[in-house]
């Protein structure tokens, strides 16, 4: 009897794996896997240059970019290949002269080793990126978003996608799905999750994306001639001593008008004097490992930048609690910098100067060509708000 009753008894159903997506009907896991497999054979298989080669041939300092015509035209076959989506175009930005991937020679031990990595995408996904645009500038033109905050010691405003909910009550919004916001549409979902993963796929760092989880957010200069130089903080205090570096999250800023957007950005320790001031054109993205120092706030009044921020489900961390960690010794002095106004067209310049930016309104150009209709142009959605 006892044997009969093990053999009815039911087996325990297995759980689903973890998904970012984690309030999915099973179907669309299903669906999931078959358009992968479509994937896989339409598709090569990503390179793994980590893996092929030797670690006596790695080596931190790439040559100095040539100037030749062979590379620029190299360089724009791969900024084309990326807003085109084929194959996103990620430098590592730390070097003196970016460096692209593709073109390093080291082990993946460059990108976790004791410089805390910053990467650039020069010419984000046309398909990607406009859906985004279209949404978000339209909704803050309309002043339909909620402000979550100030960033102390800036005239910055900074909002969080996942409490833009108006029907919940105040406090238990932050801890809603951005996806379920009320001001997203289906569209513009799929395409800030498709960019997000298409970085994580990009970032050497990552083996597998699906351990990554999703926030999206952006920020706002509210002020006439309210830049200032940023103390040099870390968006994630946890970071810095963290000793599994490839779980560290990723931020990523993205400018949201044709001004661009700068930052300071120091990688080793946070005591440059002066730091990098970096420029991002429109149509690029700032990726910054979570131990790398870095400050604004520079553009001028209704600057826009998006911002991502990607995390592994293995990193410790209050996810409805997010704290900067200002940088309190080994400041550098800020006295022999230039005046915050002037950070923006300085880095431009000096950025554009060694083809480490796009052209100032390149992709601008390029985004008008393919949006033609007078729909799109008259809603004014690529200047400042």
């Amino acid at each position: 009897m006892a044997g009969q009753m093990e053999k009815t008894a039911t087996k325990r159903k297995a759980r689903p794996p973890w998904t970012p997506m984690d309030n999915w009907e099973w179907t669309r896991h299903q669906n999931l896997s078959l358009e992968r497999k479509k994937a896989m054979v339409l598709e090569k298989k990503r390179n793994q240059f980590s893996k092929h080669i030797p670690s006596t041939q790695a080596t931190r300092n790439p040559p100095l970019r040539k100037d030749t015509s062979t590379e620029r035209d190299k360089r724009s076959r791969r900024v084309e290949a990326s807003i085109s989506g084929k194959k996103l175009n990620l430098y590592l930005d730390t070097l003196e002269v970016p460096a692209h991937l593709d073109a390093l020679s080291l082990d993946v031990s460059l990108s976790i080793g004791t410089t805390p990595p910053a990467y650039r995408v020069q010419g984000l996904p046309l398909a990607l990126f406009l859906p985004i645009l279209i949404t978000i500038k339209h909704s803050i033109k309309e002043k339909l978003f909620t402000k979550t905050r100030t960033i102390s010691g800036t005239n910055t405003d900074q909002y969080y996608l996942k409490n833009q909910d108006p029907s919940l009550p105040r406090g238990e919004a932050v801890y809603q799905d951005w996806r379920k916001s009320t001001l997203l549409d289906r569209c513009t979902v799929c395409a800030i999750d498709s960019l997000a993963w298409s970085i994580l796929e990009a970032l050497p760092d990552v083996t597998n994306p699906e351990d990554w989880s999703v926030e999206v957010g952006f920020l706002c200069n509210r002020k006439v001639g309210g830049e200032v130089h940023q103390t040099l903080h870390l968006d994630v205090p946890e970071a810095e001593n963290f000793g599994e570096k490839m779980l560290l999250p990723y931020i990523v800023h993205i400018p949201l008008c044709t001004e661009g957007m700068a930052l300071q950005v120091v990688s080793a320790n946070g005591e440059n004097n002066p730091p990098n001031f970096r420029y991002y054109s429109f149509g690029e993205a700032a990726v910054l490992r979570a131990d790398c120092w870095h400050g604004g706030c520079y553009g001028t009044k209704g600057n826009i930048r998006m911002r991502i921020y990607l995390s592994h489900k293995r990193f410790p961390e209050d996810r409805g609690n997010e704290n900067l960690r200002h940088k309190r010794c080994g400041l550098p002095d800020q006295t022999a910098w230039p005046p915050a106004s002037g950070i923006l067209k300085l880095s431009q310049d000096a950025d554009v100067k060694i083809s480490r930016s796009l052209r100032p309104n390149w992709y601008r150009n390029r985004l008008v060509s393919t949006m033609k209709g007078p729909e799109f142009l008259s809603l004014d959605l690529l200047s400042n708000v």
